[in-house]
């Protein structure tokens, strides 16, 4: 009994890993393109997901578990223009990518 319940612990375990290994990541700061300073707390969203994040107190945003393909970044805030990026998202991959709004 306690073989076959470490087995089956370590084929779950196992699942999980490969299922996340399929997945990808982006991560990046937000800057103002002016200043150079980060823009804290605002919204970075993958468009065709409607599906985002918002960047700590040093303009940090990490976005996880994206299916691979290609995905349009976009970033806004009150008093900055609109930041915009395409990244490809490839599987297992951590993408990095900076905006400058």
């Amino acid at each position: 009994m306690k073989k076959t319940l470490s087995a089956l612990s370590l084929l779950s375990i196992l699942i999980t890993f490969s299922v996340s290994a399929q997945n990808g990541e982006i991560r990046g700061f937000v800057y103002d393109k002016s200043t150079g300073e980060p823009i804290i707390f605002t919204n970075v969203v993958i468009r065709e997901l409607n599906l985002g994040k918002a960047t700590d107190i040093n303009g940090f945003f990490t976005i996880t578990k994206l299916k691979p393909g290609n995905y349009t970044l976009l970033c806004w805030s009150v008093g900055f223009d609109t930041a915009r990026a395409s990244v490809e998202i490839k599987s297992g991959r951590i993408i990095n990518q900076n905006l400058l709004s």
